[in-house]
């Protein structure tokens, strides 16, 4: 009787050591898959988050370009008429008095995304454009009708001291317009971001 006993009672222990174990890697199994789970999820959410920024990436590689284009015409035509200003068999030039700064007026909202330089360098072309472009336009025949029409006036070289002024006013545009056209450019050439490389573990980061 008593040797059954033992065999039964031995019996029961290795039961409810099996029953420890099972309940061990049962513990163990739930874990590894909340883990799992947390990986995908986390994975997930990184390449969406990757998505976004070569979206917003693109978006203001866009925008980038049709500045520096604007930029680029302006730069061009200043250039041109600077050129001609101080040409002394020049007698009279056609100012434009279009707006070289369309895009970045239809995109104000987006301007706060551009690198600091680029912002600064931007703004600040823009404010000297506008204010210098008011003086020059001062040259200009107060009775020309044609300026609205063909978007730009007639100036008369009266002697050499108003070209100067012309040549003073019109570098004051290009000057700005340069520096916010390297800026840009240098914006245009930024890398995309890189895609995420993370392993397992990196879902225990905070």
């Amino acid at each position: 009787m008593d040797d059954v006993s033992v065999t039964i009672g031995g019996h029961g222990a290795w039961e409810q050591f099996g029953t420890y174990i099972s309940a061990v890697l049962s513990f163990f199994g739930v874990v590894a898959g909340l883990l799992w789970s947390g990986y995908l999820n986390r994975t997930a959410d990184t390449q969406r988050e990757h998505e976004k920024d070569l979206d917003l990436y693109h978006e203001i590689k866009i925008l980038r370009i049709a500045l520096l284009a604007d930029l680029q015409n302006l730069q061009r035509v200043m250039a041109e008429e600077k050129k001609r200003a101080r040409n002394k068999n020049e007698k009279s030039t056609w100012f434009p008095t279009i707006n070289f700064f369309q895009i970045y007026e239809c995109n104000l909202e987006k301007i706060g995304l551009l690198q600091q330089d680029e912002a600064t360098a931007l703004v600040n072309s823009y404010y000297a454009f506008n204010e210098q472009r008011s003086y020059i336009l001062r040259f200009g025949n107060k009775n020309d009708r044609k300026a609205e029409k063909y978007n730009n006036v007639e100036i008369l070289y009266i002697d050499d001291e108003e070209r100067e002024k012309l040549v003073y006013h019109i570098s004051a545009i290009l000057n700005p317009a340069r520096r916010a056209k390297l800026a840009i450019s240098r914006g245009i050439n930024m890398p995309p971001p890189a895609a995420p490389r993370e392993g397992m573990f990196a879902y225990f980061r905070v």
